[in-house]
């Protein structure tokens, strides 16, 4: 292995047999100290919409512009607001609302009784109702402990849920667009219409009602295989369904 030093754009660059390590060249370094601007790891902030009051515990999310505001049933949940924002006077991102992406938070959610609701997916249909069913609801996190009642604690994160809903929605779009009741004999083979309709019953110079008849039997053989071939194709996507629906459980359970 042979090495040489190489100037590229005046930069000093070494080469490994012939070839530049791309990972050196053009590569900017400092040569002075560059202050960073850092925050905690679990909080953010977000413009707050036009005439709008997020209060403190609130469930924010962000709507079509990406303004923050008291979560509305399907939004992206991005955290629990630290503190109230009004912004009742103000213009679209005149304010920011200063909100906690994760960790543990105690709450009161509907369908909620025992211990045995740990590990139960959470959703909320706005800023302060939260549910174990999903609907159209936005998914929060997931029960962690069970406390008293309706009330639980829920390990909640803004980060990535919206994968879940996404994998969430095309399993119900696809099974209620989708699924299927018919089964059929498999990979059935199409008629040769032309073998058919041509013998026209074997008879060398056949009547019109010969032809007619010869060309509806084999009109309806193709149905039959068409008919059939559409009862394979329902079944393979039931079973895509299923598929889908497994996804969805595996990414549940990394959350």
């Amino acid at each position: 292995m042979s090495v040489k030093t190489i100037l590229v754009n005046g930069v000093k660059c070494w080469d490994l047999d012939g070839e530049i390590l791309p990972i050196l060249c053009g590569m900017t370094t400092l040569a002075v100290d560059a202050p960073r601007t850092y925050e905690l790891g679990d909080v953010n902030s977000f413009p707050v919409i036009a005439t709008d009051i997020i209060y403190e515990g609130a469930a924010v999310g962000l709507d079509s512009s990406g303004n923050a505001r008291p979560l509305v049933a399907g939004d992206r949940f991005v955290g629990f607001a630290e503190s109230k924002a009004d912004n009742s006077a103000g213009a679209a991102g005149a304010m920011r609302v200063r909100v906690r992406r994760w960790g543990l938070i105690r709450l009161s959610v509907t369908g909620v009784t025992a211990l045995t609701d740990v590990g139960s997916l959470v959703y909320a249909s706005d800023d302060n109702a939260f549910t174990l069913t999903e609907g159209s609801s936005s998914l929060v996190g997931r029960i962690v402990r069970w406390d008293v009642s309706t009330y639980c604690y829920v390990a909640f994160n803004a980060q990535g849920h919206n994968i879940e809903s996404n994998v969430a929605d095309v399993a119900a779009a696809t099974a209620a667009a989708l699924t299927g009741t018919l089964t059929g004999a498999t990979n059935n083979a199409l008629v040769d219409v032309a073998a058919t309709a041509g013998n026209c019953q074997g008879v060398a110079t056949p009547s019109a009602t010969q032809v007619d008849t010869a060309i509806a039997t084999a009109v309806a053989s193709i149905v039959t295989g068409v008919n059939e071939q559409n009862k394979e194709m329902q079944a393979q996507i039931n079973a895509l369904i299923v598929d889908v629906a497994a996804i969805r459980t595996i990414v549940n359970a990394m959350i």
